[in-house]
């Protein structure tokens, strides 16, 4: 016997979320709290992160370096590619740019330097032409 597959209406995703919404119970987390769930028994997630993010900028690779060496809750590794905002937690995005220390004698090492910074939004466009 074979199972016909289809995709859901928007009507029932509508009401299969209305269910979880009515069942679901939520915790206020504390520092040190543990929760374990069966996940046999229960269906678990966590809600989508609300308010503004932060942003961590590592300038250059030693920055980079120390921040990954910290032990973040929930932190995980930020490469170094240059100018590309990466999560570094479920709330904080970090942003690797060059070393701002090499970035100040040179044109173009100067240009990379506030490239990078493209990728935050159009506050960039006040900064000078270099």
């Amino acid at each position: 016997m074979t199972a016909a597959t289809r995709l859901i209406t928007r009507d029932e995703a509508a009401a299969l979320n209305a269910v979880y919404d009515e069942v679901t119970v939520r915790e206020t987390w504390q520092q040190g709290d543990l929760m374990l769930v069966d996940n046999i028994l229960c269906a678990h997630g966590r809600e989508a992160f609300q308010g503004n993010r932060k942003i961590v900028v590592a300038m250059g690779a030693e920055a980079l370096e120390a921040l990954n060496e910290l032990e973040v809750p929930l932190g995980q590794t930020v490469q170094a590619r240059i100018g590309e905002v990466q999560e570094l937690t479920p709330s904080i995005d970090a942003l690797y740019v060059p070393n701002i220390d090499e970035s100040l004698d040179e044109r173009d090492a100067k240009r990379e330097f506030w490239e990078a910074f493209r990728a935050l939004g159009e506050w960039w466009a006040a900064q000078p032409p270099y």
